[in-house]
């Protein structure tokens, strides 16, 4: 059962991902949940303190998709983790896309070092996959991170881009292809191979 915060933190995510966070009053936050002003301030003293209850659930959520790294030793295993940033996208659309300056330097500073260590986990997959020889032998190491930091952004910002253009956020797949597209140059014939028979189904299907 939903408790009263989670009401609340759940308008105020529906209402960020509609309007932008500095854009929706906390009167709007009251009224989708249900609830008087009065109510909504016995839990939460104000939107900013609202916020922070908001990002501090995102934030677990990141941890945990990151925690996604290398169970598997083949595609797969990027491919889960792919599903996961897509499911946070739709439930967290603002995290990527707002601009509004965080409540406080620790928030921001969660932010960039999510985003620090995907780029990483990145790099470091393509270190794995071309020990395994799937991925070219070629690349030196300024190579890996300018790759790894294009992934990271079509990972991060595609559904924003998307809205941006005035198009619908996408599905999974479309995402997907969207990230392994970035990726394809650098495989080997193995890499290929391997990408054929384990992920281009679950691209194509129509499930």
């Amino acid at each position: 059962m939903v408790d009263t915060k989670q009401k609340i933190t759940q308008a105020a995510t529906e209402l960020y991902n509609t309007y932008g966070i500095a854009s929706v009053r906390l009167q709007q936050i009251a009224d989708l949940a249900g609830l008087s002003i009065g109510n909504l301030a016995y839990h939460f003293k104000n939107k900013e303190a609202i916020t922070l209850a908001v990002v501090q659930d995102l934030t677990g959520e990141v941890k945990d998709i990151l925690k996604m790294f290398r169970q598997t030793s083949d595609f797969l295993d990027f491919d889960r983790q792919l599903s996961e940033w897509f499911s946070f996208h739709q439930r967290y659309a603002f995290y990527f896309s707002d601009h509004t300056p965080w409540l406080n330097e620790e928030l921001q500073q969660r932010r960039v070092q999510s985003s620090s260590r995907l780029i990483c986990q990145i790099q470091k997959r393509f270190d794995f996959h071309r020990k395994r020889g799937s991925v070219k032998s070629d690349m030196t190491a300024p190579d890996d991170r300018a790759v790894a930091e294009t992934i990271g952004m079509v990972i991060t910002l595609w559904p924003s881009h998307r809205r941006l253009q005035g198009q619908s956020a996408g599905n999974e797949k479309e995402y997907k292809k969207a990230v392994w597209s970035q990726m394809l140059p650098y495989f080997t014939t193995r890499g290929l191979a391997e990408y054929t028979q384990l992920i281009q189904p679950l691209l194509s299907s129509t499930k």
